[in-house]
């Protein structure tokens, strides 16, 4: 938990790295750098089809669109979350929303139909990776049954770079990087704004600002 005034400065030198060291010496110095909250965000920025560029530096945001397979480690994301000293700024935001019980039951149900129908489609090689699906299906509906939670969680990963040539190098990084968290990520195409500040300690909930309500969505 951070004070209003820590947050701030945190926006204000995500979207402009250049002020870091002025507000780690202001704070130093004088305790706090009086940043306000309207004036945390970028004086000029620019958005295209898959970077934004920010004040003189530029930046590209991935979102996971696949969990892990298979047994997961405790340090499994450790490579992930560890500085990169081929990209000048990493920040990766983990997003997650338990889901209420009634959900719950109704979401691992479904799972499990669809793991065992799978499995009764295919065959050879795809059928025994869709006999594992079936077994986690399975267990993850026993826990359920047994009183577990069920929770949604996302993967939000942002790399700022000096300049837009720097990003595909930021890109190739980044890609050795889910592979070896286990991790599936895709550029977040015509929403890097978007995507840049739900990484943010801000506050934003992406499942709050769509066009169809999270509830909506759900029961689809």
């Amino acid at each position: 938990p951070l004070p209003p005034d820590r947050i701030a400065d945190a926006i204000r030198t995500a979207y402009d790295p250049a002020v870091a060291a002025t507000v780690l010496e202001a704070r130093s110095q004088a305790g706090s750098t009086g940043q306000r909250w309207d004036c945390a965000g970028p004086s000029l920025a620019e958005e295209t089809r898959d970077s934004y560029l920010h004040e003189n530096v530029a930046s590209r945001t991935w979102v996971a669109c696949d969990a892990p397979r298979g047994s997961v480690r405790s340090g499994v994301l450790r490579a992930l979350l560890e500085p990169s000293p081929r990209i000048a700024r990493k920040r990766v935001a983990i997003l997650y929303r338990p889901v209420d019980q009634a959900s719950a039951a109704r979401i691992v149900e479904a799972d499990r139909r669809s793991a065992h129908f799978l499995a009764g489609s295919t065959a050879g090689l795809v059928n025994a990776r869709s006999a594992t699906a079936v077994r986690a299906a399975e267990q993850t509906a026993a826990e359920e049954a047994a009183g577990a939670s069920l929770t949604e969680f996302a993967f939000v990963v942002t790399a700022t770079v000096n300049s837009p040539d720097e990003l595909r190098a930021a890109d190739a990084e980044i890609t050795h990087l889910a592979a070896a968290a286990r991790l599936r990520f895709r550029v977040a195409r015509g929403q890097q704004a978007n995507a840049f500040a739900t990484a943010l300690p801000a506050g934003v909930l992406p499942w709050l600002r769509t066009l169809i309500p999270h509830q909506l969505r759900s029961a689809l």
